[in-house]
């Protein structure tokens, strides 16, 4: 993801987990060999609960990765574990290394899981909280920026400054834009 535009990042995020991880139903699983023994990535993995929100598979490249943990691996704690994320996992032979690259509850998959989960809630999205702001702080907020551009309207159509040399409260000379507003204040 770091090879992305920070600012597409989060739409490319929300676009991959639209989609879900990569899960070749039907692919023919290529066979390494373990000692005398071959083995193969097993196709029902992707059908467990425990695995399947997360868990895919390159095809080019024989490995299984972490959809959570690619997603958001430079946000979340660095793991240790990188073989989900960058060069794929594809140790057959000890299957167990799922459920341990799940950890614990503070684990780096966690932690990158329940981010992509926080992008995926609107409610909890940074455009979800504008839009539910109360019409009353809207209605105080045009109020005030109305108010604003009055004030530099004035300034501007009679070429007065909007400075004075002491802006502090107790000054008699606090310059031309803080006069106006204060006078506008009055008016509201």
């Amino acid at each position: 993801m770091s090879k992305y535009n920070p600012n597409d990042r989060e739409k490319i995020r929300r676009a991959y987990l639209q989609r879900g991880p990569h899960q070749p139903h039907g692919h023919k699983f290529l066979q390494t060999a373990f000692g005398k023994t071959k083995r193969r990535f097993i196709c029902g993995w992707f059908d467990l609960d425990l695995y399947k929100p997360w868990l895919e598979y390159s095809v080019m490249e024989d490995a299984a990765f972490c959809l959570y943990c690619y997603l958001c691996d430079d946000d979340v704690e660095a793991s240790d574990d990188k073989s989900f994320i960058t060069e794929g996992f594809n140790n057959w032979k000890n299957p167990e290394r799922f459920k341990i690259h799940i950890g614990g509850p503070g684990s780096a998959y966690n932690q990158a899981r329940q981010k992509c989960e926080d992008l995926m809630n609107q409610n909890q999205h940074i455009a979800y909280s504008f839009i539910k702001q109360s019409d009353q702080i809207k209605i105080e907020y045009k109020i005030r920026l109305l108010a604003s551009v009055d004030c530099v309207r004035y300034l501007l159509h009679r070429g007065l400054a909007f400075r004075g040399h002491d802006e502090s409260e107790l000054s008699s000379n606090q310059g031309n834009f803080e006069r106006t507003r204060s006078l506008r204040r009055d008016k509201v």
